[in-house]
C-alpha cells in the first residue's frame, strides 16, 4: 500500500508545542468528560487453552493478529455473559449462536476497536 500524503513530516518534526495552530480544535467541555470512558491497561497473560481445529483455522484466516482476535471473542463472550447473568436477562440455556453470534462479535469488534481497547 502506497502513501501519497502531501504532509511535511519533517517541518512538523521540527516545529514547537507553541508553533502548533490548534485554534480550529474545540474546547473540552463537561459534558465530554461526563460522556467520557477511562479505560485501564490490561497486561494479558499468556493461557493454553484448546481449541478446536476449525476454530482455529478460521481465526488464522482472518489475518495476522488472530491471538488478538481470539482474545478480544474470549472478552465479547465473558462481558456478554457477564452483563446477562447481573440483569436476568434470559434463563442459562439462552445463547446466540450463527450469525446471531457472528454479527454481536462484529459489532462489538468494532466497538473495541473505536474505543481502542484491543
Amino acid at each position: 500500500m502506497e502513501s501519497n500524503s502531501e504532509t511535511n513530516w519533517a517541518k512538523l518534526d521540527a516545529m514547537t508545542e507553541s508553533e502548533i495552530d490548534t485554534s480550529d480544535i474545540p474546547p473540552l467541555t463537561e459534558e465530554f468528560f461526563n460522556k467520557s470512558r477511562w479505560w485501564k491497561p490490561v497486561t494479558p497473560i499468556n493461557a493454553l487453552i484448546q481449541v478446536d481445529p476449525q476454530t482455529l483455522a478460521w481465526f488464522q484466516s482472518q489475518g495476522d493478529g488472530y491471538e488478538k482476535e481470539m482474545a478480544v471473542a474470549l472478552r465479547i463472550y465473558a462481558e456478554a455473559h457477564q452483563a446477562k447473568k447481573s440483569m436476568q436477562e434470559a434463563d442459562d440455556n439462552e445463547l446466540l449462536s450463527g450469525d446471531d453470534a457472528y454479527s454481536y462479535y462484529q459489532s462489538l469488534k468494532l466497538q473495541n476497536a473505536e474505543n481502542g481497547s484491543l
